[in-house]
């Protein structure tokens, strides 16, 4: 958990924060001077780690930020990624999405049309474009990536290289955010979900072939803001910010709680109260 830019363990369910005293992230911010950066705690070395869970390989060893592989433990660079040299070098780039072990994906911003998604292999370091498909991609697995064409949801199959449009939002809202994988398919947030000033209208599980289940949001989140998920095997935990008062106004007193999704008790408000401006950053453990 993350706290105003402090690091630490939240308890569930008290709500206490106990921050980390002992992290190494003094040093860190001193290597990446002035760029946020988002923090997870690594089991695997014991260390906070400047990376999203999903850029952390499979055994915890190695993490990738920008185009450079990391050491988890030491810190040093153990490989760069050689990104293809975008068309337009005021505006275009690359950004990596998944560190499967095997191989790392990443895709392309700020190009028209975008790039596609690509793959370096971790053992020969070769890059290779997997498909040039359209779209803002944002999960992938060593089956499917998913992302977003405008306001359709996309699925491209990396055995045969099918893309499938399978959910269209609204125009007049938010473009669908994808949280995160569920079982073969994706936890969805719908139109005005995280990152927006309205409140939650929808959560669901959309599915490889279309089909669509959605999920019971809990009126006391119906006024609510969910936060960046992070998953924690088939669960996802979210921050939430919500008005004390039920249908309060934006300008209205707000606070910060816990929810959490999984395929057995669907979406639950955890806790109304932890501290201001927490995220979370990484899965729940003993510790």
């Amino acid at each position: 958990m993350v706290p105003n830019s402090a690091v630490g363990w939240l308890d569930v369910p008290t709500g206490t924060f106990r921050p980390d005293l002992a992290s190494t992230l003094d040093a860190i911010k001193e290597s990446r001077a002035n760029i946020p950066l988002p923090y997870t705690w690594d089991p695997a070395v014991e260390e906070w780690v400047p990376a999203p869970p999903k850029l952390i390989s499979p055994d915890g060893r190695s993490y990738v930020w920008g185009d450079d592989v990391f050491n988890a433990k030491t810190g040093a660079i153990v490989h760069r990624i050689p990104f293809p040299t975008p068309p337009n070098h005021s505006t275009g780039a690359f950004y990596t999405l998944a560190y499967t072990g095997a191989a790392i994906y990443f895709a392309g911003t700020g190009m028209q049309p975008p790039p596609g998604l690509w793959v370096v292999q971790t053992t020969s370091w070769k890059v290779t474009q997997v498909s040039s498909a359209e779209g803002e991609w944002d999960l992938v697995d060593d089956k499917s990536a998913w992302g977003t064409n405008g306001y359709t949801v996309r699925r491209l199959d990396l055995a045969t290289g099918k893309v499938s449009d399978l959910y269209r939002g609204s125009p007049s809202f938010e473009i669908p955010e994808l949280v995160g994988f569920v079982g073969s398919g994706v936890l969805l947030l719908g139109p005005n979900g995280s990152g927006s000033d309205s409140p939650v209208l929808s959560v669901l599980v959309l599915h490889p072939n279309g089909s669509v289940a959605h999920v019971v949001v809990p009126s006391a989140l119906g006024d609510g803001r969910l936060g960046a998920g992070v998953q924690d095997g088939s669960a996802f935990i979210f921050t939430v910010y919500y008005p004390l008062t039920a249908g309060g106004p934006p300008a209205s007193l707000h606070g910060w709680g816990l929810a959490a999704w999984d395929p057995t008790h669907g979406l639950q408000f955890l806790m109304t109260k932890v501290p201001e401006g927490l995220s979370v950053a990484g899965p729940c453990m003993a510790v």
